[in-house]
């Protein structure tokens, strides 16, 4: 869940750290507030994002589902999230409980690159021409 007014702080010094403390400092205890302390990591670049996108499609191009059927990138991005272990829960849809794959938005850049290698072994798995700038 995302809070309205959520502020983050990355501690590049003395001086941004004191920024953050001070803030916490000025914070009501009328109402409640979560903090977590937790090791920076920088999330997907946009020339990932770019990428993965591009990939997704060479996927919905070329890659049947089981039942032989071509589906288009958002279904291929859903299901690869969930078929390379990317899930963080699950939700109800139609009565049924569905698995939640991790938001690639929240992916780190390692994540992010090996998320996609996965997607190019499944291109070379089924024999699909690389192009140029995988």
């Amino acid at each position: 869940m995302r809070v309205m007014n959520e502020k983050k702080f990355i501690l590049h010094s003395d001086k941004h750290k004191q920024a953050c403390i001070n803030f916490i400092s000025g914070l009501s205890l009328e109402t409640l507030h979560q903090v977590t302390v937790a090791e920076y990591e920088k999330v997907r670049s946009l020339d990932q994002n770019r990428r993965l996108w591009a990939l997704l499609q060479e996927v919905a191009d070329h890659v049947p589902d089981e039942n032989g059927e071509l589906h288009g990138r958002e279904y291929w991005h859903y299901r690869l999230r969930c078929d390379f272990g990317y899930i963080t829960g699950t939700f109800r849809i139609k009565g049924l409980d569905a698995p939640m794959p991790k938001s690639s938005t929240q992916m780190t850049t390692h994540e992010m690159s090996e998320y996609q290698e996965r997607i190019v072994q499944l291109l070379v798995e089924h024999g699909i021409p690389l192009l140029e700038w995988v």
